[in-house]
């Protein structure tokens, strides 16, 4: 999935374009792109959400079908469940941000889901700004090892 996800994503323009993919260990390589990563204050200004919204609608419009599906209400149930078994501290207001987590997913509910091609990780660790001399570069997402089929918001 990953490799299928991030190879269609270069294609569009949105990751690096994968060079070679290695088999059977599945490691990808990819075009080098010389950059920056994008801080979390500067990521999200207008300026830059729009950039990224882009390249997200056209990952959700265009992508590639993937196997499996990523439905991020069953993974903060599962992380939180590894978390607290591990005596990670939360915060204070942990059960009403889990209270508001089942309201969301219920109003979503009501809604007909279509799986769509979905990236899942988008840190801002995951973006890179290319270093393009004097003109603004393209920004980039990587970590594609969470793409599957999920509900996009955007």
């Amino acid at each position: 999935m990953e490799y299928a996800a991030n190879y269609a994503a270069g294609q569009m323009g949105i990751a690096p374009e994968v060079v070679y993919f290695i088999e059977p260990e599945n490691y990808i390589v990819t075009k080098f792109i010389t950059g920056k990563t994008i801080p979390p204050d500067v990521i999200k200004t207008p300026d830059y959400l729009a950039r990224v919204a882009k390249k997200i609608r056209l990952f959700h419009r265009r992508g590639p079908k993937l196997k499996g599906e990523f439905n991020v209400f069953r993974r903060v149930e599962m992380l939180t469940k590894i978390s607290k078994s591990n005596n990670a501290k939360f915060p204070h207001d942990w059960d009403w941000i889990m209270q508001k987590t089942k309201e969301v997913e219920k109003a979503l509910a009501k809604d007909p889901y279509t799986p769509t091609p979905t990236h899942n990780d988008l840190l801002n660790l995951n973006w890179l700004e290319e270093d393009v001399p004097g003109d603004i570069g393209e920004i980039r997402l990587l970590d594609w090892e969470y793409a599957r089929h999920g509900r996009y918001l955007l």
